[in-house]
């Protein structure tokens, strides 16, 4: 989580703290944007760079999460070594690429 909020921060320039809590609040433009262009698998810290790449503004709200009460974990030991490596990939590529905003 450290390592891509720091990444992410530093892309776009602006404080990230947490990349992977996966609560979001969009307006209807970049709700449009994301049926177009979310990122699968592991989407974490990708869709945070890919929407400040392409404009649109991004600002944390601290909220509070509770511990698991019942479940387990959808992260396999295969998931949480390919996890790192599948984002760093899809982060650069969102650096780089600049999708079109409508």
């Amino acid at each position: 989580m450290v390592t891509f909020s720091l990444l992410s921060s530093l892309t776009l320039r602006i404080k990230i703290t947490d990349t992977t809590s996966g609560f979001r609040a969009l307006n209807k433009i970049a709700l449009s944007f994301f049926a177009r262009y979310y990122p699968v698998d592991f989407p974490d810290a990708e869709a945070i760079v890919l929407l400040g790449r392409n404009g649109f503004r991004i600002k944390e709200i601290p909220v509070q999460f509770h511990p698991r009460s019942s479940g387990s974990s959808s992260i396999s030991f295969l998931k949480s070594v390919y996890y790192p490596f599948k984002s760093f990939i899809a982060i650069f590529a969102a650096i780089l690429e600049k999708r079109r905003r409508e």
